[in-house]
């Protein structure tokens, strides 16, 4: 409502005076307390060029409190300039007219102390009468210096009475402008707080996010390192169900391949040697073999002491397994005659191998409830240890069963029925290589497109 009032009237300068009209509006106040109001509220303008200086100076900056204060100083100052010349014009005619009154008396008693006549003193006879006295034109000029006089006292009393106003609203301006210091205080330390809780809030987020990144970036190592050490132990698909399922049953495969290794002189050897330079050596020669068994898509099962045992068509079921490990019982021979051929040039022994392969049904998986193992079970097995056993060093010996599944893909040599430890006698087969129409450039040694199309219809 008070804006509706303020915009009711307008402030107008107009050579040092203000003028100023109600629009139909009745004030409860007297005196100027409308000119401070207008000064604190409404549009200011100015006459002489018809144009706004500030329109409703209510804004809640400190630059616009600012703005209102200097105009109330300039109006201030114009007043009191103003008050000082109606001063100076009130002493320049209280001069002149105590000057002329002087002049009047003067005249006068000189008159009638001598009664002779005496000339006027530069007065023309319009100013003074026969009779002493002052005539009507010096009247009506005394009469308008009084009105003179009278007018300046009013627009004296009028610019004190305004340069008051002034006053007053230039101290009500002054507390406005530390209250809206105040409040620009406060807001500032209201601003700077809720940036500084927020600055807070996303430094302690971003933390929050970059530990839980680092949490989880910790958490997927430790579980791909848990998964790898898992795999390392059981095959992948048995790795699966146990973490799904929380156990593996054991399965039933028709067509299996076992392969057992056994280093020959072992015990002599390891006399000769180191608990660590035995263990070294075994590392080295056991990576070897996981490397070549890993190529041809076999499982390791296990090592006992310098044994190695391996199974093919295991955790997944398949009908080339027996190529397989026949192949890779191949690799493994060469991978050792290389490294006792290098010791031979350092002049030293090295371990001499035998390997023996049996193919047939088994069981597979695991069993237990602690320290997890994956193993398989059957005759196939026991009849695969006495190839092994029953074999020759440098030589890759199979079974009867193997040899039938084989002989399509490699050269076999028969070696006759062969006693076997609680077995009886057994026919055995040395593998000597992969059949020359079927190797590249006939060497025997590696596979060719005809070898993979034959082994692909099996």
């Amino acid at each position: 409502m008070a804006i509706d009032l303020w915009r009711a009237f307008d402030v107008r300068v107009s050579n040092h005076n203000f003028e100023y009209t109600m629009r139909q509006i009745r004030w409860p106040w007297g005196g100027y307390r409308d000119l401070i109001l207008c000064l604190l509220w409404p549009t200011v303008s100015l006459a002489q060029e018809g144009r706004p200086i500030m329109q409703y100076l209510a804004s809640d900056s400190v630059a616009w409190q600012h703005i209102k204060k200097e105009q109330i100083q300039q109006l201030l100052q114009e007043s009191q300039a103003e008050l000082e010349k109606i001063n100076s014009q009130k002493q320049g005619l209280a001069v002149k007219t105590l000057s002329r009154s002087l002049r009047v008396n003067l005249r006068e008693s000189l008159r009638d102390a001598s009664a002779t006549p005496i000339a006027p003193l530069q007065q023309s006879e319009t100013e003074i009468g026969p009779s002493g006295r002052t005539n009507k034109a010096s009247t009506n000029e005394f009469s308008l210096q009084n009105k003179e006089l009278s007018l300046l006292d009013e627009r004296e009393e009028r610019m004190k009475t305004q340069i008051a106003a002034l006053n007053q609203a230039l101290s009500l301006q002054a507390k406005a402008l530390e209250v809206q210091k105040l409040y620009q205080n406060n807001l500032y330390l209201g601003g700077g707080a809720v940036v500084f809780f927020l600055t807070l809030l996303s430094v302690n987020l971003y933390r929050s996010n970059a530990l839980k990144k680092k949490n989880n970036a910790l958490l997927a190592q430790e579980k791909e390192k848990t998964e790898s050490l898992l795999l390392n132990i059981l095959p992948r698909p048995v790795a699966e169900e146990l973490k799904t399922q929380g156990k593996a049953p054991v399965k039933y495969y028709e067509r299996a391949s076992v392969l057992f290794t056994d280093f020959k002189g072992f015990t002599t050897f390891a006399e000769k040697m180191s608990p660590t330079e035995l263990v070294e050596e075994l590392e080295k020669c056991f990576t070897g073999f996981d490397e070549i068994i890993n190529r041809h898509g076999l499982e390791k099962i296990k090592t006992i002491g310098d044994a190695y045992m391996c199974v093919g068509g295991i955790p997944e079921a398949n009908r080339h397994n027996p190529v397989d490990m026949v192949l890779a019982g191949l690799d493994i021979l060469r991978f050792m005659e290389e490294k006792r051929a290098k010791r031979r040039q350092q002049g030293q022994e090295y371990w001499e191998l035998r390997l023996g392969i049996n193919s047939g049904e088994l069981i597979a998986g695991v069993i237990g409830k602690s320290k997890f193992a994956y193993d398989v079970w059957g005759d196939t097995v026991n009849v695969a240890s006495r190839m092994e056993s029953s074999g020759e060093v440098g030589k890759v010996n199979i079974s009867e069963n193997t040899y039938r599944l084989v002989k399509d893909f490699f050269v076999c040599h028969y070696r006759g029925k062969i006693n076997a430890k609680n077995k009886g006698e057994v026919d055995m087969y040395f593998v000597e290589s992969i059949r020359p129409e079927l190797s590249e450039n006939g060497a025997g040694i590696l596979p060719n497109a005809r070898f993979r199309e034959l082994l692909a219809v099996l």
